[in-house]
């Protein structure tokens, strides 16, 4: 008896840094999946586990069905989201198939292939809660209130980290982002802590790569 070939569900999210909602929507064609089994979401602010295509999508995985993605990304925004909604497919008992990685879990590879990601997923969050830590004893050291500080915005403090990273100095680095050397001086101790626990990260994500 022919055992039945396992249905194939797909899956595409718009979003901003998306070259084409209609690539997506090819490449899964040219996968295998039908044009009426394709679940699409619009970009939105709300997790991808609420929108509405991929709870539609959700509800019809089954035991021995394959979600079919053309990138790893469509899954979540950043690498929490992303294992998380993996892990839920999982918990489903259905497949899930990467197009531009190739990567399938029904294979040894694949499933392999996707533990490292879950392993990646949690350093981060471990690394996130570390950096947290220290940033926050960092400022009680120097008698500063526990949390961000005001005046450095979300993307003038990561620009900072990582020309900390890339070997500059705060005197050029002040002249380079345009904030004064007291500016930085005086959260000197929280900056060095971020990038000390990122350079950790790099290099404990650079060792896995290796032994890959």
């Amino acid at each position: 008896m022919t055992k039945p070939v396992p249905p194939l569900i797909g899956y595409a999210r718009d979003a901003a840094d998306d070259p084409d909602l209609r690539l997506q929507m090819a490449e899964l064609v040219r996968f295998g999946v039908r044009p009426a089994d394709i679940f699409v979401d619009e970009a939105g602010r709300e997790p991808i586990s609420k929108r509405p295509a991929f709870e539609a999508m959700s509800r019809k995985l089954s035991p021995g069905s394959v979600l079919v993605i053309w990138r790893l990304d469509r899954l979540g925004r950043d690498l929490s989201e992303l294992v998380q909604n993996a892990e839920k497919i999982h918990e489903t008992g259905a497949h899930l198939s990467l197009i531009t990685e190739n990567i399938d879990s029904r294979t040894e590879a694949g499933w392999q292939a996707f533990e490292v990601v879950v392993f990646l997923a949690r350093l981060e969050r471990n690394l996130t809660r570390e950096r947290a830590r220290i940033i926050s004893l960092a400022h009680g050291a120097q008698g500063k209130p526990v949390g961000r500080p005001s005046d450095l915005t979300d993307e003038k403090r990561a620009e900072i980290v990582s020309l900390l990273l890339s070997g500059l100095n705060f005197v050029q680095i002040s002249k380079r982002v345009g904030l004064s050397k007291s500016t930085l001086y005086n959260h000197k101790a929280a900056l060095l802590a971020e990038a000390a626990i990122l350079a950790a990260g790099n290099d404990a994500k650079g060792a896995l790569d290796g032994e890959g």
